[in-house]
């Protein structure tokens, strides 16, 4: 059992390792608004966020903005590969009873929807995973760094989504509709797998107001 979160005590733990083919290269690395999309999420966390890890693939160049992280961690290459592998290692390396996990290709990502998903933390959950369009967003969720030996139990075992395994654990969902008062437009979901998808994301974001990003 971990105790109840505060913003203070709570880590968090930026996906950048995928081989992102799609991307055709380095996601993280790639410039929006003049700075990198994974310097966009980062931005995103509380100022009092008691620790900030990247995890990366092994054989991967630091991303530019490696430097603005507490530390830098490889996940398993004798895991199969997935974003699974990259959240198992995170939470084990993640000095804090529970993390935020976000993925790096997720720069909308608004501070009042990791707030919401720390208020409605318990002490005995796995993990706070929000639910838009009727999906878990398992790579913007709040998880608890015990749940690692749970999710990795669910690698072992032959699952390989991130998806799959988070619904075999003991999660809280949060619900569209309490999601939509921090995050009307779903924003902090919007993630950038192609070169189009960057170029649509400042038309994507101009949408609302920025006064949301708050």
């Amino acid at each position: 059992m971990t105790g109840q979160p505060t913003a203070g005590s709570v880590g968090a733990v930026i996906l950048a390792g995928g081989r992102s083919r799609r991307f055709g290269a380095v996601k993280a690395d790639a410039l929006w608004r003049g700075h990198e999309l994974l310097a966009h999420v980062l931005r995103a966390f509380p100022p009092e966020c008691a620790h900030k890890l990247l995890v990366t693939r092994p054989e991967q160049v630091a991303p530019a903005a490696a430097a603005r992280f507490d530390a830098v961690v490889s996940d398993d290459p004798g895991d199969p590969a997935g974003p699974l592998r990259g959240v198992i290692r995170g939470l084990r390396a993640c000095p804090t009873d529970w993390a935020w996990v976000v993925a790096c290709d997720l720069p909308l990502v608004r501070p009042g929807l990791l707030r919401l998903l720390l208020s409605r933390a318990d002490a005995d959950d796995l993990a706070v995973v929000p639910e838009w369009a009727g999906r878990l967003q398992p790579l913007c969720a709040l998880y608890a760094c015990a749940s690692a030996d749970n999710l990795a139990a669910c690698l072992t075992a032959g699952e390989r989504r991130l998806r799959g395994a988070v619904a075999t654990i003991g999660f809280r969902t949060v619900a569209e509709t309490d999601l939509c008062e921090v995050d009307p437009h779903g924003l902090s979901f919007v993630n950038v797998n192609t070169p189009q998808d960057l170029a649509d994301l400042e038309s994507v974001a101009r949408g609302p107001s920025e006064t949301e990003r708050t």
